[in-house]
């Protein structure tokens, strides 16, 4: 049933030709280059790229959460062309959050007729939808889970064995498999409390907690591909150094106690321009009030009393007030973690599952009279079908295809198959191009549009724009200013797409179209005049560093880059190879010949007359390793954020290669975790049988 009513409910988003669009999508404005960069090196090359090269200069592919290239809810992605992926991946997700309603509800107590009341409240909810609106397909992901994994932890908690154990490693592999640790961090949070009240005595509660850290660590070893890696980089993340800032964990959206009057009126404070996904705690009045009376008159069940004040408590974890400060500053891991508002989704969970209780608790009287007991079940499927589908077709709108993807004549185009190897192009102005469009107009970038980005890589291109060496809180890499164009020099921008006209003596305007459509960020699609330009002065992909300079630390390179025009120079830390002297360079003898670039790879050819460093316009990373003449050589970081490598005189061939830090090691626990998730889930399988036969 709930199949067919999702379907129904979300017949658009499955119309083909058709993709999900709003004025304030993710989809467009970033999923569509990531997913776009997957499909094609997935079909082209049979193998999921490691590094991305079509915005910020380079950066993680595979181990960026926000890639989900082996969520098995993202699997369409592996078969259709991602325009044509994204609605029926939304619908997939909307389908399985409902069914973990259901199952929650299940583990509540709730009838079996209850419990699909709660299945179609969840897939009509209208947080999702929102998050759909907004296109938000990472946190999409995790929250399809998140009931599961609400259900399988009250599970194990009532009764901890090695089958319950077995299933929650399961939903627990598929809920770290990649989106927004987030929620799966703030269901956790609320349900830990659970295993103290329900666990019975210390040995019922010590096997509870033993079964839980098995079933939850074989699921996160499961993914250590790509959390392995995320913490190994965790000190080179932008938000490392914001993880502390409450302007940061607020970014401009503050839920006041007067938010709460969303869970009457989902339009409380606005329609979409306001960003209501942010502010709207609405999950249903139906659902709502019944929740409530399962919550209060709930005196025998431990489960739906527990629930109920988990609801409550996410209520006031999404509400800037004291209690969330201190939690902020006093909680393990709460301040890594941006928008608290976001506890709303697991009171969405809560509040649609706890429905379920409250539905029976108010059919009790009429449970001995069939018909009259279908009826109001009935009935009440059908309010929620209605809401959610009015809901639907107001915030889940599509357009065609040809309308979310660049124009076949984009003036862009003439630009990707650029006559220089590696060379880049720069964006000046946010709405001149739409970064989701890089990896299907073949650019490679070096701004973007990502959550998940590098500090040093933002703090080189804001010094870029604004001449000022600092690390803003912003998912954006824009140029606005433009105050140090020397540092595009460096960097390899080659070509410059503006939207208006830019007066610099060293960029030479090659193309210009009075009219050209694009995509923008809060303003939807919208025509606007498109100028390209040439930078005559941009340095070749790889070269040779002109002037070596030794600095203590980071912040003195930042320093001296600050003050200092680079023209050429290459500021390296102390660290760097001491026969690596101080000295001018290159000569007019010396050379460097670019045989190879692709994403994570480059093959260089150098003849220098003195000890060099190799200087190549992508973001370094601990991940990359090179190797001379075939002999493993140490990466330097130059220039604050690009990737260098140091010389011996003399003729060399040098090749550079990107894999995720401990990228072995992660794989090889990966894949022994599944097999052994794989093999403990035959096994209860194999014995459940058995068992079937003999009682049978």
């Amino acid at each position: 049933m709930l199949l067919g009513l999702a379907v129904l409910v979300f017949a658009p988003l499955l119309v083909p030709g058709r993709a999900p669009y709003s004025p304030f999508t993710d989809i467009v404005a970033e999923h569509l280059a990531l997913k776009q960069l997957g499909f094609e090196s997935w079909t082209a090359h049979g193998k999921l790229p490691l590094w991305r090269d079509d915005q910020w200069s380079g950066a993680p592919a595979l181990t960026n959460p926000q890639a989900l290239y082996l969520h098995p809810l993202h699997v369409l992605f592996w078969f259709l062309q991602p325009v044509a992926a994204f609605g029926p991946t939304l619908v997939l997700q909307f389908l399985v959050f409902a069914c973990g309603c259901s199952l929650l509800a299940r583990r509540l107590g709730a009838s079996h007729a209850a419990s699909l009341f709660c299945g179609a409240a969840g897939l009509c909810a209208f947080k999702p939808m929102l998050s759909a609106y907004a296109g938000w397909l990472p946190p999409l992901a995790t929250l399809a889970l998140v009931p599961w994994l609400l259900a399988g932890l009250i599970a194990l908690a009532d009764r901890a064995d090695r089958t319950r154990g077995a299933l929650l490693a399961l939903v627990g592999a598929v809920a770290f498999a990649g989106g927004s640790p987030q929620l799966l961090y703030y269901a956790g949070l609320l349900m830990a409390p659970y295993f103290l009240i329900a666990a019975g005595g210390t040995r019922a509660r010590l096997r509870a907690l033993i079964w839980l850290t098995a079933a939850l660590g074989l699921g996160l070893v499961c993914n250590a591909y790509l959390w392995g890696s995320v913490a190994s980089e965790w000190p080179w993340l932008a938000r490392s150094e914001q993880s502390h800032d409450l302007a940061f964990f607020f970014s401009g959206h503050p839920l006041s106690a007067a938010s709460l009057l969303t869970l009457l009126q989902p339009h409380a404070f606005g329609q979409a321009a306001s960003e209501p996904w942010e502010q709207s705690a609405y999950f249903g009045l139906l659902p709502l009030g019944l929740a409530l009376i399962a919550g209060f008159g709930a005196q025998r069940r431990t489960a739906v009393r527990y629930c109920f004040v988990a609801l409550i408590a996410s209520l006031l974890l999404s509400l800037d007030t004291s209690l969330l400060k201190w939690v902020h500053a006093y909680v393990p891991g709460y301040a890594s973690f941006r928008l608290p508002g976001r506890m709303l989704f697991l009171s969405t969970c809560l509040g649609v599952a706890l429905a379920g209780p409250g539905l029976d608790r108010v059919l009790a009287p009429v449970r001995e009279r069939p018909r009259a007991y279908w009826i109001l079940i009935a009935a009440a499927l059908t309010i929620t079908a209605l809401e959610g589908a009015n809901y639907a077709r107001t915030y889940l709108s599509t357009a065609p295809y040809a309308q979310l993807l660049p124009a076949l004549d984009h003036p862009a185009r003439r630009i990707a198959g650029l006559p220089e190897r590696g060379a880049r192009a720069a964006v000046a102005g946010r709405t001149a191009l739409n970064y989701g469009w890089s990896a299907a107009l073949g650019l490679r970038l070096i701004n973007g549009y990502e959550p998940y980005h590098y500090a040093h890589y933002k703090r080189f291109m804001t010094l870029c724009d604004t001449g000022e060496a600092r690390n803003p809180s912003s998912n954006w890499v824009d140029i606005q200013h433009l105050r140090r164009p020397d540092l595009l020099d460096e960097i390899s921008a080659r070509h410059v797409i503006a939207e208006t006209l830019i007066p610099l003596p060293q960029l030479e305007l090659i193309a210009r179209a009075a009219s050209v459509r694009n995509f923008v960020l809060y303003a939807g699609l919208i025509d606007k005049p498109l100028f390209v330009y040439e930078n005559r002065s941009a340095r070749p992909y790889a070269r040779l560093a002109r002037l070596v300079r030794r600095v203590p630390s980071l912040e003195h390179m930042a320093e001296r880059m600050q003050r200092t025009r680079l023209s050429g120079q290459a500021y390296v830390l102390d660290s760097a190879p001491a026969w690596l002297p101080e000295a001018p360079g290159p000569d007019a003898t010396e050379r460097v010949e670019l045989d190879q670039v692709g994403a994570g790879h480059a093959l260089v050819r150098t003849q220098a007359s003195a000890p060099r460093v190799l200087v190549l316009s992508e973001t370094f990373h601990p991940g990359w390793s090179a190797r001379i003449d075939g002999r493993a050589a140490t990466p330097l970081q130059v220039n604050l954020a690009l990737l260098g490598v140091a010389l011996p005189s003399g003729a060399h061939r040098v090749e550079l290669t990107f894999a995720p830090l401990d990228w072995t090691r992660n794989v090889t626990l990966s894949l022994l975790a599944l097999t052994l998730l794989l093999g403990w889930l035959t096994y209860e399988a194999v014995a459940a049988a058995k068992s079937r036969s003999l009682s049978g």
